[in-house]
C-alpha cells in the first residue's frame, strides 16, 4: 500500500556503519523466465541489525517532519553468472536478462525499513545467438538503492543466490550445482572488481549473532582499496621475487577472495585461514567461486589455523609459503585475542624473507592501543586509508594513535561519487560506503 511504502527515514543509520540491504528469503532454485516470484529485502547494518533493532542516539533519532524523509527506491538487475575460471575472465553471457516489477509502488522501502516485491525475468540471446538457443542460464537477481534516492551516498547492494532461470518451455528437471549446495544463506554480496577481474559472489549469513559469517565493512573497504591500481600495485609488486598472500582471520574470504581477483593475469597464491568451526563458510565462497578444490583451477584454497597455533601455521606455511603479503580484516574487535594473533604475526614475519602486512579495522575500543604497541614493536606501522603510499611522513610512531576512530578517507569519497554509475557491471554502482569514518588500512613492515 502506498501508505505503508511511502517515505522511509535515511536519518536512522547508525553512525559509522555501512548501511546494506539483505535479502530475506532466496528464490526459487528454479525459476521460469516471465513467471513472479517473491524478493523480501530489508535494511540492516553490517551486523544485520535492522532499525527497528538499532538503539538511536541524538544524533541518529529520526525527525518526525515530513521534510526530513526521503523516499528510498529500489533499481533491480538481472546477471548471467559463472564462476571464476583459471583465465581470470569471464565468459561472454549467452543471453541479457530484463527485470519486471508486477507493482512498480512496491519499488519503494516501506517505513519498517522492508520491501517485497514480485519479480519476473525475461530472457533476451545475445547478438549472435538464435532466439531458441538458450534454453536456461545461472542468473542472479541485485536489487539496489536508487542513488538519486538518498542524499551523500549510497547504500551496499545485495544480491541474491544463483537459480537457474529457464525457458516457458524448458523442463523443470535436473541439478544445477551453483544452486543446489547453499541451504542455509538467503543472499550474497556482488564483488565486483571490473575490468580488472571477474565478478565473485560472497555468501553472508545475516543473523548478527554469526560474526564469521558476516562481510563486515573494513574487509569491504579492502576490496574497495583493490579497485584503484595504486593499491593493487603497493599490494601485488612490493615484493617481486615472490606472489603469495596468508589471509588471518578470513571469514567469509571476502578479503582474500578480492586479494585474488585484483592480481589479474598474474595469478597469485591465496590461503585464506580462520578457525575450524568458521571455515565452513569461507570454503563455500571459495567453491561458489572458484568450484570444489579437488579440480579448481584458481590458485586460491581454505585451511583451518587457530592463531597461536604453530603446528597449524607451520602446517599451512609448508604446503603453501613463503608468503609475500599477510592479510588482516577487520579482526581486532575482541581483546582477549590479541594475544594468540600477535605470536601468530611473530612467528609468521620470522623468516628471512618476513611478509608486509595489510590491516584494516574499525575501531571499537580502546584497548586495541595494546595490540599496536606490540605491533609497533615488531614493525614499522603507515597509514594508507587515504593514499597506497609507505613514505616516511605516513609512518606511525605513536601507536596510541591508531586507538581512536579516524577520519573519512578519500577511498570512501571516491565510492560516494561511484554510487550512481554504472560499475561496469551493468548493475550500476550500487557498491558505494558510507558514513565509514572510523576505519583504518595500515601497511606494516617488518623491522
Amino acid at each position: 500500500m502506498a501508505s505503508d511504502a511511502a517515505s522511509y527515514d535515511v536519518s536512522c543509520q547508525v553512525q559509522h556503519t555501512l548501511f546494506r540491504l539483505y535479502f530475506k528469503n532466496r528464490p526459487p532454485k528454479v525459476v521460469k523466465a516471465g513467471e513472479c516470484f517473491a524478493a523480501e529485502l530489508y535494511l540492516a547494518n553490517e551486523l544485520g541489525m535492522s532499525h527497528a533493532m538499532v538503539p538511536s542516539d541524538s544524533s541518529s533519532t529520526p525527525s518526525s517532519s515530513s521534510s526530513s524523509r526521503q523516499s528510498v527506491g529500489l533499481q533491480l538487475t538481472a546477471i548471467p553468472w559463472t564462476p571464476v575460471t583459471g583465465s581470470h575472465q569471464s565468459p561472454a553471457p549467452p543471453c541479457q536478462l530484463h527485470v519486471a516489477v508486477k507493482n512498480p509502488r512496491d519499488l519503494l522501502v516501506r517505513k519498517s525499513g522492508s520491501a517485497s516485491l514480485q519479480v519476473a525475468i525475461y530472457m533476451m540471446p545475445s547478438m549472435g545467438r538464435r532466439p531458441s538457443s538458450v534454453l536456461s542460464v545461472t542468473a542472479v537477481l541485485v536489487v539496489q538503492v536508487d542513488p538519486k534516492c538518498v542524499a551523500g551516498g549510497g547504500i551496499l547492494r545485495a544480491a541474491s543466490l544463483p537459480f537457474t532461470l529457464v525457458t516457458n518451455n524448458t523442463a523443470a528437471g535436473g541439478s544445477n550445482a551453483l544452486v543446489d549446495a547453499w541451504d542455509g544463506f538467503s543472499g550474497t554480496r556482488l564483488l565486483d572488481l571490473s575490468p580488472i577481474g571477474p565478478l565473485a559472489l560472497i555468501l553472508e549469513q545475516s543473523a548478527y549473532e554469526v560474526l564469521g559469517g558476516k562481510v563486515w565493512d573494513a574487509g569491504w573497504m579492502v576490496a574497495e582499496c583493490l579497485r584503484q591500481e595504486g593499491y593493487r600495485r603497493l599490494l601485488h609488486d612490493h615484493d617481486a621475487g615472490r606472489h603469495a598472500c596468508l589471509e588471518l582471520g578470513s571469514g567469509t574470504g571476502v578479503g582474500g577472495i578480492a586479494y585474488y581477483l585484483s592480481g589479474g593475469m598474474r595469478q597469485p597464491m591465496v590461503v585464506c585461514t580462520d578457525l575450524p568451526d568458521v571455515m565452513p563458510i569461507c570454503e563455500a565462497n571459495l567453491t561458489l567461486n572458484f568450484g570444489a578444490e579437488s579440480d579448481r583451477k584458481a590458485d586460491i584454497r581454505g585451511r583451518p589455523l587457530p592463531w597461536g597455533d604453530d603446528a597449524a601455521l607451520t602446517a599451512v606455511s609448508d604446503e603453501f609459503g613463503p608468503f609475500s603479503l599477510i592479510m588482516l580484516c577487520d579482526v581486532l574487535y575482541n581483546s582477549d585475542s590479541y594475544g594468540p594473533l600477535i605470536a601468530t604475526l611473530r612467528r609468521a614475519i620470522d623468516t628471512s624473507h618476513p611478509p608486509a602486512i595489510l590491516l584494516s579495522y574499525r575501531y571499537r575500543d580502546p584497548c586495541v592501543g595494546q595490540f599496536f604497541q606490540q605491533l609497533g614493536d615488531m614493525c614499522h606501522i603507515y597509514d594508507i586509508t587515504d593514499v597506497p603510499l609507505p613514505a616516511d611522513e605516513r609512518r606511525i610512531d605513536a601507536p596510541e594513535r591508531l586507538a581512536a576512530p579516524r577520519r573519512r578517507s578519500n577511498v570512501l569519497r571516491a565510492a560516494l561519487m561511484r554510487a550512481g554509475s554504472d560499475g561496469g557491471d551493468g548493475c550500476g554502482g550500487g557498491g558505494a560506503l558510507v558514513s565509514c569514518e572510523d576505519i583504518w588500512v595500515l601497511w606494516c613492515v617488518p623491522q
